[in-house]
C-alpha cells in the first residue's frame, strides 16, 4: 500500500447500482456518476457483477488516478444471497486495491449518517437525506446511490483534511530554514 499522503479520493456505494464520487482532496466537492452493474448473467449473475465492478474499478483509478479508495461499512445482510454479493463486491474492490497499490479505508455508515446529517435512521430515509443534502452544498447527484458516495466522500476528505500534517512554509531565500 502506498504511504504517501492521499491526494485523489474515491469513494463508492457499493451495489448493483454502485454509487460513485470522486476528487481531489483540494476539491470542495465532489464529482459523482453510477456504475449500473449487470443483472443478469446466463451462467453466473453474480460473479459477473463481480468482475464487472472489477474491471470497471481498475480502469477507473487508472483513469481519476486515484490513490485511496473508501467504502462504506456493510450492514448486516438479511440473507446469505445479499452475504455473498456483499463479501464478493466488497472483495472485488479489496483485490483491485491491493493490486494497483491503492489504500482503501471502510467507513462505518451510521456514524457518518450521524455527523452529516445530524441523525442516522432507515435506508428510505437516509436515501432521501443524503439527496437533500448533496442538493443543499450544490453537488450533482444523479440518485440516491451517488448522493450516499457523495456524502461519504465529503465526510472523509474532511477526516483526511483534518489528519494532514500542518503545511510547512518553503524557504524564500538560500540558506533560509523552514
Amino acid at each position: 500500500m502506498t504511504s504517501k499522503p492521499p491526494n485523489n479520493l474515491l469513494s463508492l456505494d457499493i451495489a448493483r447500482v454502485t454509487g460513485v464520487a470522486w476528487g481531489a482532496l483540494t476539491d470542495k466537492i465532489p464529482r459523482t456518476a453510477v456504475w449500473d452493474l449487470p443483472v443478469f448473467h446466463r451462467d453466473d449473475a453474480l460473479g459477473y457483477r463481480i468482475m464487472s465492478l472489477e474491471n470497471t474499478l481498475a480502469d477507473f483509478i487508472a483513469w481519476a488516478g486515484i490513490d485511496t479508495v473508501v467504502i462504506a461499512e456493510r450492514f448486516p445482510p438479511r440473507t446469505a444471497k445479499q452475504q455473498a454479493s456483499g463479501f464478493g463486491l466488497d472483495g472485488a474492490v479489496r483485490a483491485e486495491c491491493v493490486r494497483r497499490g491503492v489504500r482503501l479505508m471502510w467507513q462505518p455508515e451510521n456514524q457518518v449518517r450521524k455527523e452529516m446529517f445530524g441523525r442516522s435512521g432507515t435506508s428510505e430515509e437516509m436515501k432521501t437525506a443524503a439527496v437533500r443534502w448533496c442538493a443543499r452544498h450544490s453537488i450533482k447527484a444523479e440518485r440516491h446511490d451517488s448522493a450516499e458516495a457523495a456524502v461519504l466522500w465529503c465526510w472523509t476528505r474532511n477526516q483526511l483534511m483534518r489528519s494532514a500534517p500542518p503545511c510547512r512554509r518553503a524557504p524564500t531565500t538560500i540558506g533560509e530554514s523552514t
